[in-house]
C-alpha cells in the first residue's frame, strides 16, 4: 500500500515537473529571442 502511494506521487510530481516543461517550451521561444536582443545590447567588455 505505501509502495503503491509513492508512485502515485511520484507520477503526479513527473505530469506537473512535464506540464512545466512543456509551458517553459513554448514560453521559451519569446525569451530566448529577448534574451539574445538583452545580450546584443549590453555593452561588450
Amino acid at each position: 500500500m505505501f509502495y503503491l502511494r509513492h508512485n502515485y506521487l511520484d507520477a503526479i510530481k513527473v505530469i506537473i515537473y512535464m506540464k512545466n516543461v512543456m509551458h517553459k517550451r513554448i514560453r521559451g521561444r519569446e525569451h530566448r529571442r529577448r534574451f539574445i536582443k538583452k545580450l546584443a545590447n549590453a555593452p561588450q567588455r
